[in-house]
């Protein structure tokens, strides 16, 4: 069904087009459901209204954004965004079908006052209002579940809409590309479960992904499905080759790396266990965080997979954690390199400081890590530059991919309703938010946050945080003296990231104590910190 296109467009005639297909979108969302096997292309349906919504929250016509000026584009952009958002509408309902189906009929859209508008323009936004209202009043048009079928009786034919619709979205961010557009996609396109998809929950960017819709189902999703299993690693099993202590701040833990089965190679974290009557509980809880982290196989959780544990027998009650390579390509006979080793080589003139873009990727990386494993209800409680690590490639000369890290030391690591305190990690007040008091004061996002602004302070000044750090302080005098020298990072880095590190260290993300370790947090970090930083390019 061809639209009428006016000869003269205003941002009011977009916006109507906009409303159209977002609406239709709404409707197609709605259909789709009634058939109990569609849950995946709902999610498909879902991620493409996203994208479409959030191109147009940024170019001001989705009737949301704080910018209440029309977008200004010439005519022939305007015709073309026009014709592609029709095509958007045309491909999601066919007004015929719905209209001899429920015996409705479209109403000419009021356009008010303005005359540039097209009142021809997408009438089926109408439409989708009047069949909203007859579902709503449950009169004889009412649309039964059992009936709302006609869509989606083929699986294969809506497969190939959700293409189409894909198709639409790309040719509207090739015309007009928003910022975080890779961001929005990946975390949608990663994250939205196809369960408890809702149609109320679709809005504009800020309001979908900013209260944390796509990663929320996330949460849903690693809480219901089916939990991995934990292989039990024997000790025979294991060839140990090479084994590094680190002792920079987190005491005597150590790495290890071999072959599991002389076949597989591995990396190895090992645990000290105190004593006997924790060792039992020391697994099981670490058992529940390995299992839930591998629900999701996404790589910018930034975690080396986990596929066992050994306990090594001794005396020194050790826990062994057993990780795949991150990649067949990388240095099977070499520790990873910790972030805490560059910075000290650094300090000490062995090596160079990064480029700034490398320094900008590794904190993205690294943020949106976080992220992705407190979205997870996962409290890490051990981030500092020792447990950031780095894998050299083969044929890469040696040198290090720094914008490539992982987040290693989950061995303290538990569920955020696990409310247990078995032991605590090791470390130096140095990365320890001054709030959190080992056995006396929960432990809270916050203090997962914190440990992060310590580490992003560290890679913009590509410096090791005790240079900061002078006898006799306090944890919080510590923290006065990081924040009193945040403007050398404003230089370094620039104001964006300087800012996200001061949230960081602070904890000041404008939250009421009682929404300090919710959604609303994540909501918060996620656009003061981590959709902040995605704006750093060098």
């Amino acid at each position: 069904m061809e639209f009428a296109i006016g000869t003269v467009l205003s941002g009011g005639s977009l916006l109507i087009g906009f409303k159209g297909a977002i609406d239709s979108y709404q409707l197609i969302s709605n259909i789709a459901k009634a058939r109990p096997q569609s849950d995946s292309l709902v999610t498909k349906a879902a991620i493409e209204k996203q994208r479409l919504a959030s191109w147009g929250e940024y170019n001001g016509i989705s009737g949301t954004s704080n910018n209440n000026q029309p977008p200004v584009y010439d005519d022939s952009v305007k015709k073309l965004l026009l014709r592609t958002l029709a095509s958007v509408e045309n491909t999601l309902t066919d007004m015929d079908q719905l209209v001899n189906r429920y015996g409705l009929q479209p109403v000419a859209l009021d356009l008010g006052q303005n005359p540039a508008a097209d009142s021809q323009l997408y009438p089926k936004s109408t439409l989708v209002e009047a069949l909203a209202k007859t579902m709503k009043s449950g009169g004889s048009k009412t649309l039964k579940r059992d009936k709302i079928k006609w869509a989606v009786n083929d699986n294969a034919k809506f497969e190939n809409l959700c293409a189409q619709l894909k198709y639409w979205n790309d040719s509207l961010y090739e015309i007009v590309k928003p910022p975080h557009q890779a961001l929005i996609e990946r975390v949608l396109s990663t994250h939205i479960s196809s369960a408890a998809v809702s149609p109320g929950r679709f809005s504009h960017r800020n309001q979908y992904l900013a209260s944390f819709s796509a990663l929320s189902q996330l949460k849903h999703r690693m809480r219901q499905d089916p939990q991995s299993p934990v292989l039990e690693v024997k000790t025979t099993e294991l060839t140990i080759e090479n084994t590094q202590t680190v002792v920079a701040t987190v005491g005597a833990s150590s790495r290890s790396i071999g072959a599991y089965q002389s076949l597989i190679p591995v990396v190895i974290e090992w645990k000290a266990i105190d004593n006997a009557k924790n060792h039992q509980a020391s697994v099981e809880r670490v058992k529940k965080v390995v299992s839930r982290l591998a629900v999701s196989k996404d790589p910018d959780f930034r975690t080396l997979e986990c596929f066992g544990l050994v306990d090594d027998g001794t005396r020194k009650r050790r826990l062994g954690f057993v990780h795949r390579l991150p990649a067949p390509d990388v240095e099977s006979d070499k520790l990873p390199t910790p972030l805490s080793e560059l910075l000290t080589m650094a300090k000490t003139g062995n090596v160079h400081m990064p480029p700034l873009g490398a320094r900008y990727r590794l904190a993205k990386a690294l943020s949106m890590a976080l992220l992705l494993i407190q979205t997870s209800d996962i409290h890490h409680r051990s981030i500092h530059a020792d447990n950031i690590l780095f894998f050299r490639k083969q044929a890469a000369s040696g040198t290090l991919p720094i914008s490539d890290p992982f987040l290693s030391g989950f061995g303290f690591a538990k569920l955020a309703d696990d409310q247990q305190n078995l032991d605590e990690p090791d470390e130096k007040y140095v990365h320890r938010r001054p709030e959190y008091i080992p056995a006396c004061t929960p432990y809270t996002k916050l203090d997962d946050i914190y440990g992060l602004g310590v580490v992003l302070f560290e890679i913009a000044t590509w410096k090791p945080v005790e240079h900061w750090k002078k006898p006799g302080m306090s944890a919080r005098q510590f923290r006065d003296e990081l924040i009193k020298n945040l403007p050398e990072l404003g230089g370094l880095v620039g104001g964006i990231y300087q800012q996200a590190v001061h949230r960081c260290l602070t904890g000041d993300f404008g939250l009421q104590s009682a929404n300090a370790d919710g959604e609303e947090l994540e909501r918060a970090f996620w656009s003061s910190v981590v959709k902040e930083l995605e704006m750093c390019n060098a």
